[in-house]
């Protein structure tokens, strides 16, 4: 698997499903979820049990255990598939197409989000689910759009999420990671500056963040992608210098790890080219090293923690199958 272009991300998190407090430390969020999830099993309380395993697989998503989320995520659709829950199959289809679209199976996490899709949007029209939820669904739409180049349906989800945006206040994060989208369509017409205007305005707004302001200093994290697109950009138009400040400026940024170490993996290597161009070698050879590592922890099938799920194999789709084919039997 290899990344070809650079996006901006955000996905749900652990915190989703409201089980566990935002402040809640890194150390007790699973110990939190395991105990909730055995309280579900005790009680035979199936939809806190799946929601509890969604929160699982993404706060293991976000510490990089993919092979426990994609276990997790597997476990929670099939439970959701025989509890027949629209709501909690939406969901769960979701976790599995951040996952799959994480590891640029494209077609697969099309599927995924498209199908949560098709439900969230029915449920909204029952008034099953709110607006932001759907707006959420429709922002995995932008990200799936955006990573396939299809530009006609990238263009009118961002407008789709622009108008429900009016109807309710998304974060303010969310109005900057639209904005980049939006980048990526003047970038693919030869739009070149119009595509660094829109990525430098939204690098300003996160580098000035005030104590007052809407957006929060974790929203800071959200440069790593930004420089990134602006170094890539530089060298698609022959600006090796203004490239170099930008990745220069990428590797600056400490400790964000989670879903953007794949796009850190990337970066090191467009960098090491540019420096390779330049006769900078030893810098170049440091920075496709610091790439590969990454590969090879998290990339590669060979490596023993990868090989069971690297091609995303749903343990428990077997199980589904052989379920429905026995409720078929009996109908018959």
């Amino acid at each position: 698997m290899q990344f070809e272009r650079l996006h901006s991300q955000q996905f749900k998190t652990h915190f989703n499903e409201g089980l566990i407090s935002i402040k809640t430390p890194n150390d007790s969020v699973p110990i939190i979820i395991e105990k909730l999830k055995e309280k579900a099993i005790l009680e035979n309380d199936t939809i806190s049990l799946i929601k509890s395993i969604i929160s699982l697989s993404a706060f293991e998503r976000h510490r990089l255990n993919f092979n426990k989320a994609f276990g997790y995520a597997g476990e929670a659709l099939f439970l959701a598939e025989s509890h027949k829950d629209k709501l909690y199959i939406a969901k769960t289809q979701e976790e599995l197409g951040t996952l799959t679209y994480l590891y640029k199976q494209d077609e697969e996490s099309g599927n995924y989000f498209t199908n949560a899709h098709k439900t969230y949007k029915n449920l909204y029209i029952e008034g099953s689910i709110n607006i932001s939820e759907l707006y959420r669904s429709y922002y995995n739409l932008v990200m799936h759009n955006q990573r396939i180049a299809h530009q006609n349906n990238l263009r009118a989800h961002i407008d789709t999420c622009n108008i429900l945006g009016k109807q309710f206040k998304p974060d303010a994060i969310s109005r900057l990671h639209l904005n980049e989208k939006k980048s990526s369509l003047n970038e693919w017409n030869g739009n070149f500056n119009k595509a660094l205007q829109l990525l430098h305005s939204i690098a300003i707004e996160l580098e000035n963040i005030q104590p007052d302001s809407e957006l929060k200093q974790e929203n800071k994290r959200f440069l790593l992608i930004i420089y990134g697109r602006m170094a890539v950009i530089y060298v698609k138009i022959n600006k090796p210098k203004l490239a170099e400040t930008y990745f220069e400026k990428f590797v600056k940024i400490q400790g964000v790890l989670g879903e953007t170490t794949f796009y850190r993996s990337f970066l090191y290597s467009r960098y090491a080219e540019v420096l390779y161009n330049q006769g900078s070698f030893a810098k170049a050879y440091e920075y496709e090293q610091k790439s590969n590592a990454i590969g090879n922890a998290y990339l590669d099938p060979r490596n023993e923690q990868n090989k069971y799920f690297i091609t995303t194999r749903n343990p428990y789709k077997e199980q589904l199958i052989k379920k429905n084919e026995q409720l078929n039997l009996k109908n018959l």
